[in-house]
């Protein structure tokens, strides 16, 4: 512990650590840095925070489960709906189909933040005035504004971010692991290192997959199981947005499931490999402060 407390001191890179003083060789590094303590990026990482991130993963080891991973059913949309039953909870007020339209501040500077400004009453389609609002603009007043960083203005002449996060979303038809046995749920992650083979991925890549058992996917896709698979990673400067996770994506499905025989000579129902239908990718700025 002495010696780990003097490497967090001095900042030390957690795979200069884990080499120096335990002799892990470069492979057994990359799963550790990746796929225990889930660090992103291009595998550098102090090791107060990398040790940090992997005794929470270990201490989180069969909590809920054989894993460290909690899956929200229905999606990530469930996790809106906890934020407004912890608010009411609490005191909170939840307001729905009124979108902010600007924070009012106060102040010579306009330095502190004084409330928001509420647009009208949003008009749901079929009600025959979609696209339209009812009442008039309103302001809430408050001490404090939550807003996402890309709404700040930018200094004048402040040049746009060179980080992203990207994020790519694809359904396949058909599963992209085998199950070990037959009727097995797809729950897994995914884990891809940076500088893998050719996918020229700077940064690790972090991807989960799901079928129909979370929720978030029919049970079969033409006659196949339906799978997800999301996949994340960080992309630098002018880099093609997509084109990095668009090779990972491939590269998994092509390793995806071969065709399963419980040795009657017939197969898995869907088996082969998985066949991506649809996807789509988006992105936005990342900010270090």
């Amino acid at each position: 512990l002495d010696v780990l407390r003097e490497h967090i001191s001095r900042g030390t890179d957690f795979g200069t650590y884990l080499d120096a003083e335990h002799g892990l060789p470069p492979r057994l590094r990359t799963l550790v840095l990746h796929a225990l303590a889930l660090r992103a990026g291009d595998g550098t990482a102090p090791t107060g925070p990398a040790m940090s991130d992997l005794c929470r993963h270990l201490l989180s080891l069969g909590r809920y489960g054989g894993t460290a991973f909690l899956v929200p059913m229905y999606g990530a949309g469930e996790l809106s709906q906890c934020f407004c039953r912890s608010s009411a909870v609490h005191g909170g007020t939840y307001l729905l189909r009124r979108p902010a339209r600007a924070v009012v501040v106060a102040g010579d500077g306009g330095e502190r933040a004084a409330g928001i400004v509420l647009g009208g009453e949003e008009v749901l389609p079929g009600g025959g005035g979609a696209g339209r609002q009812r009442g008039q603009d309103r302001v809430v007043r408050a001490r404090r504004v939550v807003v996402p960083t890309g709404c700040l203005p930018r200094p004048a002449g402040a040049p746009p971010g060179r980080r992203r996060m990207l994020r790519r979303v694809g359904v396949l038809r058909g599963r992209v692991l085998a199950p070990h046995q037959p009727g097995e749920e797809q729950r897994h992650i995914v884990v891809v290192p940076p500088g893998t083979a050719d996918l020229g991925n700077r940064n690790a890549v972090h991807g989960i997959v799901l079928d129909s058992s979370a929720g978030v996917a029919p049970d079969l896709l033409d006659g196949a199981p339906c799978t997800v698979l999301h996949l994340t990673t960080t992309v630098e400067g002018e880099e093609a947005e997509g084109g990095v996770l668009d090779r990972v994506a491939a590269a998994i499905v092509a390793a995806g499931a071969e065709p399963r025989n419980d040795g009657e000579g017939a197969e898995e129902e869907g088996g082969g490999p998985a066949k991506e239908v649809y996807s789509f990718t988006f992105s936005y700025e990342l900010y270090d402060d």
